[in-house]
């Protein structure tokens, strides 16, 4: 009986969080990065009665992605924006997004789901016009859909194996026990 339980206290050694690779402490000096999901943004901010323009250009992988436009504008300020997703070899615009914020609508956000792009260059473009005394803030990007799936962890089955083990161990000693008596 005291075997039993020390087989079992082996296995859960074996299987313990003691044995797996540290982990390095977090520095907190370093600015934490933006999500991988995210693949590249573009902002403009026009003053008063002017237009910007702000325009990325990125590479990716293929995949599934979303892409973005969000906007605010004060209440007595209209705004209207838009924004190009681009393909960089051909030139050719691939989605277009666009809306006007106003007094009733102060902040809007329009995306467009699963478009499948294939590797490569891409540039996205984002336009605002501010019509009114205040400024107004658009921003628009693009987004990886594609979700990454863990691979089996490092030593995961060492604790099943121990105790399989120490299994057959037992197992025999019982069957000599056995042939001697």
């Amino acid at each position: 009986m005291k075997l039993r339980y020390l087989a079992l206290a082996a296995a859960m050694a074996f299987s313990a969080p003691a044995f797996a690779a540290p982990v390095a402490p977090e520095d907190a000096s370093r600015p934490v990065p933006l999500p991988t999901e995210y693949v590249s943004t573009a902002y403009v901010a026009p003053t008063a009665w002017s237009f910007l323009k702000d325009s990325s250009t990125f590479e990716i992988a293929s995949g599934t992605y979303s892409f973005w436009l969000a906007a605010t504008s004060p209440s007595a300020t209209t705004g209207v924006f838009s924004a190009s997703l681009i393909d960089y070899a051909t030139n050719k615009v691939l989605q277009t997004l666009s809306f006007q914020t106003n007094s009733t609508n102060q902040t809007l956000v329009d995306f467009i789901e699963n478009i499948s792009l294939a590797a490569g260059k891409y540039t996205i473009e984002v336009y605002g016009t501010s019509f009114g005394n205040a400024q107004v803030a658009g921003a628009t990007g693009l987004y990886n859909d594609t979700v990454a799936v863990p691979g089996p962890e490092a030593g995961a089955g060492l604790g099943a194996l121990a105790m399989g083990g120490i299994a057959l161990v037992l197992k025999r000693r019982r069957k000599q026990d056995f042939q001697n008596a």
